[in-house]
């Protein structure tokens, strides 16, 4: 199965990728290796039923607010994956993302002036992770350094969590990949989104408007991971059914790591692909899958007694009636475990 980002890694790896360091294919070929959540196929993200605000589908939430003064529900806790890759495209407004070959936009280019960007990000969600302490420029103390630029910006409230992106901006119609390189913050409800040192150096003041992207970037991130924990869909991960057992190193590998590929591209489905014939008569046919409403339930079991919202009400949602695994059209097609049936399955 082809990856949809191929034609982006593509371009990352030749000549016109622009931004700090030399690592490209050091940061390609660890994604080769991590889930792939891939929602380029439409031109703008926010179309898709997991970008709706967080509100629509979970309640008594904390948020934070953006630079553009969007608000993105906070539930940061319970990511899906430590390591991802996410990739969704956005059409932006030029005053308020610069593009870094322009100077800066006058007012009166400002109707004129709307891109079609595609944004692909390699997160990281353990900053300690030696894959990126041995990184050219990367912060030797994350968590010191972030938390004295959150005094400096006057922020009460201790850095309690942080997350790394290598992230490339694309636009059509532009051969240029443009990276930044950073950390989302957290600071009590308040989001520090922070260039490393080597990407300030390399964009100057043109860091900002890709630093606008990650925010987006983050934004559509914790509306995704709250979704895959409330929403209607589940996650479905999809490997091919006889994957290559052995890499292959070769010239052709270098210039197309995603040949090498084994991390699984991430689906949301609400029910699996059709492997069943219609039924024929009898009376030993397997139940047609279908899904089971989600619903709120109390926690009022004995053995539950040690889970964090014993006695409170959780939300289930919809799932699966049938096979949570099948094989079609020469993919493996798998559910994920949902993140409450992780939860409750640790207490018994």
């Amino acid at each position: 199965m082809q990856r949809p980002d191929a034609m982006l890694i593509k371009r990352f790896l030749g000549k016109h990728a622009r931004g700090d360091g030399d690592d490209q294919r050091q940061i390609v070929n660890r994604a080769m290796e991590v889930p792939l959540l891939d929602f380029s196929h439409k031109d703008d993200a926010r179309d898709f039923e997991w970008s709706m605000s967080s509100q629509d589908f979970i309640k008594d939430v904390d948020h934070w607010t953006l630079a553009d003064g969007d608000e993105v529900a906070v539930e940061v806790a319970e990511w899906a994956f430590d390591e991802f890759v996410f990739v969704y495209r956005r059409p932006v407004l030029m005053q308020d993302v610069m593009r870094p070959s322009d100077g800066w936009l006058s007012r009166a280019d400002e109707d004129l002036m709307q891109m079609q960007a595609t944004v692909w990000a390699y997160i990281n969600t353990d900053v300690q992770d030696p894959f990126l302490t041995q990184m050219n420029g990367y912060w030797p103390n994350v968590m010191e350094g972030l938390d004295e630029l959150r005094v400096k910006r006057g922020l009460k409230d201790p850095v309690t969590a942080a997350y790394y992106t290598t992230q490339y901006v694309v636009y059509d119609g532009e051969p240029w990949a443009y990276r930044w390189d950073g950390f989302f913050a957290q600071s009590g409800t308040n989001g520090l989104f922070i260039a490393t040192d080597g990407t300030e150096a390399f964009w100057d003041e043109a860091t900002h408007g890709l630093t606008t992207h990650a925010q987006w970037t983050y934004g559509g991130m914790v509306r995704l991971m709250t979704y895959l924990k409330y929403g209607d869909k589940h996650l479905v991960e999809v490997i091919p059914a006889q994957p290559h057992t052995k890499k292959r190193n070769n010239e052709l590998t270098k210039k197309r790591p995603w040949l090498n590929a084994t991390g699984p591209h991430m689906l949301l489905l609400d029910r699996m692909p059709a492997t069943q014939k219609e039924h024929q008569g009898g009376t030993h046919a397997s139940p047609k899958p279908h899904r089971r409403r989600g619903h709120w339930k109390t926690l009022k079991h004995p053995k539950y007694r040690h889970h964090p919202q014993y006695q409170k009400q959780i939300y289930v949602k919809p799932s699966f009636v049938g096979p949570r695994q099948v094989t079609y059209e020469g993919n493996i097609y798998r559910v994920v475990e949902p993140i409450e049936e992780t939860l409750s399955n640790s207490t018994t």
